[in-house]
């Protein structure tokens, strides 16, 4: 009997979902590929890498210190005097805390200017959504991280993208 039911309500619940969809207009939007597809964000992600250019060459150069002395410390170790093993392992602590606050401070300060230049693109991005929904007549937007599985006329993402890449040229 349970099983019945069971069966019953699957079916019921089946139908009232294709009657739902029949009659409402559903759309996904995945809101990160839209701003990230807009041309300001790629902009801002140019003018964060020419910003922060000299920082990565910094971090490079000490990365590729800390790699000159551990192949150092690999290949001469045997023979080295306890002197020259302890000054060597020194200098790799030293070049590695460097790194480290280094990486970790421009990785702050990196954070910090997306935020302060991508944000507004955010609120954009935001009212784009809107335009479009309306536009579009939709009754029902789902997250694209929210949806398992849709059809792909289903996806407004390049719409959004677009009224975004419009509303930067005004």
């Amino acid at each position: 009997m349970k099983k019945i039911i069971s069966i019953m309500s699957l079916v019921l619940l089946l139908a009232t979902t294709s009657a739902f969809a029949g009659k409402s207009k559903i759309a996904v939007v995945d809101l990160q590929a839209a701003v990230s597809g807009s041309k300001e964000v790629k902009a801002i992600s140019e003018q964060l890498r020419t910003e922060f250019k000299d920082e990565d060459a910094k971090i490079r150069a000490l990365q590729t210190q800390l790699q000159g002395l551990q192949e150092k410390q690999q290949k001469d170790g045997a023979i080295m005097s306890e002197a020259e093993r302890k000054t060597l392992m020194e200098d790799g602590t030293r070049l590695a805390n460097e790194l480290k606050f280094l990486s970790q401070e421009s990785q702050r300060r990196l954070q910090g200017r997306q935020k302060e230049l991508i944000g507004p693109i955010l609120q954009k991005a935001q009212k784009a959504v809107k335009d479009v929904v309306a536009e579009g007549g939709y009754e029902l937007v789902f997250r694209r991280e929210a949806v398992v599985e849709f059809s792909p006329e289903m996806d407004i993402t390049k719409k959004v993208t677009a009224k975004l890449n419009d509303s930067g040229k005004k």
